[in-house]
């Protein structure tokens, strides 16, 4: 139920930032849980739910900020996505995938997994501040080049003339 918490944590931070909206991309059998969660906490208004686009870059194109409340990760493309567009990032630190990608404080905020409330006032920060949100965009474009194709490209040539010349 980790959308539940990206719900809470939004609720929190939206009574400070009452412009804010959120959008939750995707479709799934929480559906009902989140759609019941949202009108019980009259944010009808505010939060949406929209099936998965095949047009994704719009949605980056014309957001803000990109939070991610999973309990657990592999390699979170959603956060190299974003990056990659600027935005700026918040997640739960949970054991892998989020810290390889956000610079905690400089391209977003790392947050202890589950902590909710902490996960609130910083997106609060980040939803106030637009010289914040702008550093860390800045930053969140540089780290994105850390994963582009030809850097990928490059290690893995690399790493493929090491395997061929230790065999």
């Amino acid at each position: 139920k980790s959308l539940g918490k990206l719900i809470d944590a939004f609720d929190a931070a939206v009574k400070e930032n009452p412009s804010w909206t959120l959008c939750i991309i995707g479709d799934g059998d929480q559906r009902k849980y989140l759609q019941d969660k949202i009108a019980d906490l009259g944010l009808g208004h505010r939060v949406s739910i929209q099936p998965p686009l095949r047009d994704i870059q719009s949605e980056y194109m014309n957001s803000s900020i990109v939070a991610l409340t999973s309990a657990s990760e592999g390699l979170p493309m959603v956060l190299l996505e974003a990056q990659g567009y600027g935005l700026p990032c918040i997640a739960f630190d949970c054991d892998t995938g989020p810290a390889e990608i956000i610079e905690g404080g400089k391209s977003g905020f790392l947050i202890t997994p589950g902590d909710v409330p902490e996960f609130a006032r910083r997106l609060s920060e980040l939803m106030g501040s637009l010289p914040l949100r702008s550093r860390f965009s800045t930053v969140a474009l540089r780290n994105a080049e850390r994963f582009s194709e030809v850097v990928i490209g490059d290690e893995w040539q690399e790493l493929m003339c090491r395997l061929l010349q230790e065999s």
